[in-house]
């Protein structure tokens, strides 16, 4: 049985239906809601004896919250089931309706909008009434932009100066002029003659960007909304004129900036006006299709989102003060005192004092939103990104927990952020390296690591470089045993079986080396149209592996092989493995981490150990390197040939060296069942000795031993 009890609770009408509300119990219900809808503008339904809701209700409802609303009111509903939350929530309504735990809080929520509707001055001024409604208090600073900078639309919120819009990593000169913006919305006015105005609308403020050259800035809470009594028409200057004339409330304040709704029938105007420090005035107006209807609890935000959208703005234009308005609401931003923006922004320095770009700054800024100031330190730049440590500090100096900044080509860090997801943290045991958040603007982007050990903010972290230059290879043996048969087991140990064509997977000019060829041209003499190549301190001419690359294995990319695949990082070198004090192994730099061949991993290893990692000083160590390294490529199957030793100079170097390269390999056989089939192999440890021709890091022999080895590789699978 259906019943609908009504009780006053502190001069509120609360209604409590009893039952399902359905349609057998839709009309009694229906006729109690509209009668009381009608005479109140506040109204509460608790739903503490009532667990079910049909559509017919849902409608009841929200034709009740929308009368309400119309009048200056609000709906409130307390003590919602789960159930009928739950069908809300589905429908996609429990956003929209106003939904309270308990109706003592929903009494409480309705006697303080009471209050602040109360908050209302009627004056007359010259001739007309105006009514004042106080929408917010405290004193916010002007922000004055001085520096040129990269700045967000939110960092802004409203301001007007000169600058021009940011859609390229260096500001435009062509684009410059003066600017004004509104929240998610910008104006823009060049200052060449032949350039039209333009403006730019976001989704979200946070996603816009401006070039800001010098500006004023507030941070857009009106303090008051004012409104003709009466409606009717007013012209701009007028209203400019008494604004200040007005009894408002604050004291010692000054009008810094207005905005204007201008309800004309005919292209209405949505109007920004600011005040500088000498009161010059500066803005600019957005012309509309329509000026949306202002609900009463309308916050400033939430009218310009639904005013100020791509599809009805027309265009932009500069402020008539001759324009007559119809029925205008006006927003008043209240201002005491000037601060400079740096300020008011996150502080990014560098641990040596060197500069950023702009576009590094502002990326930065993004991701540390939560911190006031970060000290960056680069840890190294790779060929195609830079790695920072970074040190940063909330809004009470409290030092927050040791992060990793990288910073990238924008498609890099957006596949870093989405394989660190999908194929590392659901995997690799101890692997801290958690994606905190991305940032992009234009074609570049960063990423922001977590990246605290096992043993908390203190512990240190260290590259397995630091490990590989300084242990002697009878330690550093059982720590690759750890790294790949422990941590990485979850990768290389469960391999599938599939269809691979290495040709096409691992060529490198597909990846990060596009210019590759031009390289070997530029560093070695080596053109990609030759055959063959002579290279200086190797007496004997020797296929040229470029040529290869290029024509041969271009006409070979749809050779297939039946192999083990695997998930495999993809570049894993020893700056993208670090390790704690208790030599707990921590992973980063995901963006090429997908299944593909099994081997792609110690193959990467093996091009550091044989090629970067060899220790040349002249032409005649190189001479005797290329020697040895036949030698080492002279077997048929995955393993080292036995007996493979070096005698030349750094022997200790090249133990480690050979010593390491052999457990890639028995890694590598480990992996693949038992697969004898080099070829793979072979493929994968060309995708990185080819590329060392690109690297500045290292030495032009270490350039020729990599041509020298690809040439070698090359023969070997029989592509020469």
């Amino acid at each position: 049985m259906f019943n609908v009890s009504v009780i006053n609770l502190e001069s509120v009408v609360c209604i409590f239906p009893e039952g399902r509300l359905d349609t057998q119990s839709y009309e009694s219900f229906c006729n109690v809601l509209q009668y009381h809808q009608d005479k109140e503008e506040y109204l509460i339904i608790d739903f503490t004896k009532c667990n079910y809701l049909s559509s017919s209700g849902i409608r009841l409802l929200l034709g009740a919250s929308k009368k309400l609303s119309a009048k200056g009111g609000s709906l409130m509903l307390s003590f919602l089931p789960a159930e009928i939350f739950q069908v809300l929530e589905m429908a996609g309504l429990s956003a929209l309706l106003r939904i309270f735990g308990t109706t003592d809080k929903a009494l409480g929520e309705i006697l303080k909008l009471k209050n602040v509707t109360g908050r209302r001055i009627v004056t007359q001024q010259d001739g007309r009434a105006y009514i004042l409604d106080r929408t917010g208090q405290g004193v916010q600073d002007v922000l004055v932009w001085q520096q040129p900078d990269l700045a967000g639309y939110n960092e802004l919120t409203l301001a007007s100066g000169t600058g021009c819009p940011a859609e390229n990593l260096e500001p435009d000169p062509e684009l410059m002029g003066h600017f004004f913006l509104v929240g998610h919305c910008a104006g823009f006015f060049p200052y060449k003659p032949s350039l039209s105005p333009e403006f730019r609308v976001v989704r979200d403020a946070t996603q816009g960007v401006v070039y800001v050259n010098r500006a004023f800035s507030h941070p857009g809470n009106p303090g008051y909304r004012v409104r003709l009594e009466r409606g009717g028409e007013i012209r701009l200057q007028e209203l400019i004129n008494v604004l200040p004339r007005l009894p408002y409330q604050q004291e010692s304040m000054d009008i810094r900036a207005v905005i204007v709704a201008d309800y004309s029938h005919t292209s209405p105007l949505f109007i920004l006006l600011f005040y500088g420090m000498d009161n010059e005035m500066n803005g600019g107006a957005f012309v509309l299709n329509r000026m949306p209807d202002l609900q009463h609890d309308d916050s400033f935000s939430d009218f310009c989102y639904r005013a100020l959208t791509i599809h009805n703005i027309e265009e932009v234009q500069s402020p008539d003060l001759s324009a007559v308005l119809y029925d205008p609401v006006i927003w008043l931003f209240f201002s005491r005192s000037w601060s400079n923006a740096t300020g008011h922004r996150v502080e990014v320095q560098t641990s040596d004092g060197t500069g950023l770009m702009s576009y590094e700054r502002f990326l930065a800024r993004k991701l540390y939103s939560d911190s006031v100031k970060i000290t960056v330190k680069q840890l190294h730049g790779g060929y195609s990104a830079k790695t920072f440590q970074v040190e940063s500090f909330d809004h009470h100096g409290r030092k927050l927990r040791p992060t990793v900044l990288k910073m990238a080509g924008r498609d890099m860090i957006a596949r870093e952020a989405e394989c660190c997801q999908k194929y590392a943290l659901p995997y690799i045991l101890n692997n801290s390296a958690m994606v905190l958040g991305t940032s992009f603007f234009c074609g570049k982007g960063a990423l922001r690591y977590n990246f605290v050990g096992i043993g908390g903010e203190k512990t240190r972290l260290k590259w397995l470089t630091h490990y590989f230059d300084t242990w002697p290879v009878e330690m550093l043996e059982p720590l690759f045993d750890k790294i790949f048969l422990h941590i990485l087991i979850p990768w290389y140990g469960q391999p599938v079986r599939d269809i691979i064509y290495p040709c096409k997977e691992h060529n490198p000019m597909y990846t990060f080396f596009p210019d590759l060829c031009e390289s070997a041209g530029t560093e070695l003499g080596i053109k990609a149209e030759d055959p063959v190549m002579t290279l200086s301190g190797i007496e004997e001419e020797m296929p040229n592996p470029y040529f290869v690359l290029k024509y041969v294995c271009k006409e070979k990319e749809s050779m297939g092989i039946d192999y083990y695949t695997s998930v495999c990082h993809g570049d894993l070198n020893m700056q993208n493995i670090l390790l704690d004090d208790e030599m707990n192994v921590y992973l980063i730099d995901f963006s090429e981490t997908k299944p593909r061949s099994v081997v792609s991993d110690f193959a990467r290893l093996e091009a550091i150990f044989m090629v970067e990692s060899a220790p040349l000083e002249d032409e005649r160590d190189l001479e005797s390197m290329v020697r040895f390294l036949y030698r080492v490529y002279s077997g048929e199957g995955l393993l080292l040939p036995e007996n493979v030793f070096w005698n030349g100079k750094g022997e200790a170097v090249m133990r480690r060296n050979i010593a390491l390269t052999s457990k890639m390999r028995q890694y590598a056989m480990a992996s693949t069942r038992g697969i004898h089939d080099i070829r793979p192999y072979y493929f994968a440890l060309l995708e990185w000795v080819l590329p060392v021709v690109c690297y500045s890091s290292v030495s032009v022999l270490h350039k020729r031993l990599s041509a020298s080895l690809a040439s070698i590789l090359y023969n070997k699978l029989k592509l020469i």
